[in-house]
């Protein structure tokens, strides 16, 4: 087979073994968390990409300089994969009106608005986060204040605030 075709065969199979991955933890070992899922999800997937783009170099006995820009391509393109499904799976987590519907969903009798307003109150909403925060080990409580304790999620802000600055030429929150 066409080496060009494995590429894009093993793209597709790293991310299918991120997505197994990461959906099996969720459910086997849900204490792990969902975060947690979807890192290793991805980190596993960037080692089967790894794995079978080795498998091409050493079966095809390619150029060094071929397989370096080979994996720095499909890294790239498994990264934004993985970013895309990180983003599926995060919408319908976070995404208040997926909330509201799918508890509009589950209330078989209905909700009235002061119900809703009740469960989407802005002091409701702000204590959710926290408590996923805190759970996270993203965000600790001390002397009554709350701290930033190692977040990943810290660092993805300011990832994409800076590539928010720099492509879209837009300020962020974090400016």
């Amino acid at each position: 087979m066409n080496p060009d075709y494995l590429n894009i065969i093993f793209l597709m199979v790293s991310l299918l073994v991120n997505i197994l991955l990461q959906v099996g933890t969720s459910r086997c070992l849900p204490k792990i968390g969902l975060l947690n899922s979807i890192f290793l999800g991805f980190f596993a997937g960037v080692i089967s990409l790894f794995a079978l783009e080795f498998y091409i170099f050493s079966a095809y006995s390619g150029l060094l300089k071929d397989f370096i820009a080979d994996i720095l391509i499909n890294l790239l393109t498994y990264a934004a994969l993985g970013y895309c499904y990180f983003h599926f799976i995060n919408l319908g987590e976070t995404a208040r009106r997926i909330r509201i519907v799918r508890e509009l969903f589950e209330a078989r009798e209905g909700l009235s608005l002061d119900e809703i307003l009740k469960r989407y109150s802005a002091e409701e909403i702000i204590n959710r986060r926290f408590v996923r925060l805190i759970e996270t080990n993203q965000v600790i409580l001390k002397d009554n204040k709350y701290f930033i304790y190692g977040s990943i999620v810290l660092w993805m802000a300011k990832i994409l605030a800076f590539f928010k600055r720099r492509l879209l030429n837009k300020k962020t929150e974090l400016n």
